[in-house]
């Protein structure tokens, strides 16, 4: 784990059954409409929070609460121990066109955050946090886990057809 200048932690990892599961998620994504309410911040077609109600997903939201638990949770490196049932509570897929972007936001109240790289073409934006700088590198099949409270943001993209699945802890 990472801790950045804001001593808030970042994780890292590639999903085993990212092959199977990536045209799977960017189908769906590709196929549901752009929700009219999503945030003013987010300038890509974005879907609705609720796509954790899709059977195909359980499988892939069982991994990450897996790693939450064994990254964050008691004897991480953040030593902290769920206070509560961690259950995936937000779950949406944004679909980035050339010139789309996230402006800057964190996902507070909530305790964890993740971004799913379901596709990155060369030359995707990174997913960088506002206050240290930090960026990361957005690579098909790469999941990025922190802490909700982190500040983050992505750039205009130069290419078409960045696709992710963010959720929410």
């Amino acid at each position: 784990m990472k801790l950045l200048g804001e001593r808030l932690g970042v994780v890292e990892h590639f999903c085993p059954f990212a092959e199977h599961l990536n045209p799977i998620l960017y189908s769906m994504i590709s196929d549901l409409p752009n929700d009219p309410d999503h945030p003013d911040n987010v300038s890509g077609k974005m879907t609705t929070r609720d796509l954790f109600k899709y059977e195909e997903i359980h499988g892939f939201i069982a991994w990450i609460t897996n790693l939450l638990a064994n990254e964050f949770g008691k004897g991480g490196a953040t030593h902290w121990s769920f206070p509560y049932d961690m259950r995936c509570r937000e779950l949406w897929g944004v679909h980035y066109k050339k010139g789309d972007y996230i402006t800057d936001h964190s996902h507070s109240p909530f305790l964890y955050a993740f971004s799913y790289y379901v596709k990155a073409p060369k030359g995707s934006p990174p997913l960088i946090f506002s206050t240290s700088g930090h960026r990361i590198k957005a690579e098909t099949g790469k999941l990025v886990l922190f802490e909700g409270r982190l500040a983050h943001r992505v750039p205009k993209s130069k290419v078409d057809d960045r696709c992710i699945i963010g959720g929410c802890f």
